[in-house]
């Protein structure tokens, strides 16, 4: 972990600080999409703070972050996909079938990443090249992890103008232990 990248290592830092902070019991992936979201935003506020708002250090991990988002939100659809892909497969008895559809829907879904407008065009374009496609855990995981983090940056600017301090104090205030 120490050799991630400063802001990776500032990331996974709030992330971490964050589930002793704002804890949803027995909502795992509230939680963990909050803790992902807090991590980015106080990796932000990291960066912007030690280089400047605008620095090309800042800049270079907002803009991972904006293409981590639409590689999140293509995954997220991808998965919505499968699950109606999967509400069509009921009357189809054979598994065999079904794995075939369902490889061949997720080849579909990785293949198309291409039509996604990336600020750096070579990385997630190649992301699965020479590694085996994703199953239905890792959709599940992206769910985990990243359903709801435009939910909480349109809740941040409304409850606290776009103030991560703010938004993090109202969460406690919120979801009281």
């Amino acid at each position: 972990m120490l050799e991630y990248p400063e802001a990776d290592l500032a990331e996974l830092l709030f992330h971490e600080l964050s589930h002793s902070t704002i804890y949803i019991k027995g909502n795992v992936d509230f939680s963990e999409s909050l803790t992902n979201f807090i991590g980015m935003r106080g990796a932000i506020m990291y960066m912007e703070d030690k280089y400047g708002k605008g620095s090309k250090e800042a800049m270079r991990y907002i803009n991972d972050i904006a293409d981590i988002d639409r590689f999140e939100q293509y995954m997220l659809n991808g998965a919505i996909k499968l699950d109606s892909l999967y509400a069509g497969m009921a009357g189809i008895k054979d598994n065999s079938a079904k794995s075939k559809l369902k490889q061949a829907y997720i080849g579909q879904i990785v293949a198309n990443l291409d039509t996604v407008n990336f600020i750096d065009k070579g990385y997630y374009h190649h992301v699965f090249d020479n590694r085996p496609l994703p199953n239905n855990a890792y959709f599940i995981v992206k769910r985990q992890y990243n359903s709801k983090m435009n939910d909480f940056a349109l809740e941040m600017d409304k409850i606290a103008g776009g103030d991560l301090i703010k938004y993090i104090a109202y969460l406690r205030e919120k979801y009281k232990k």
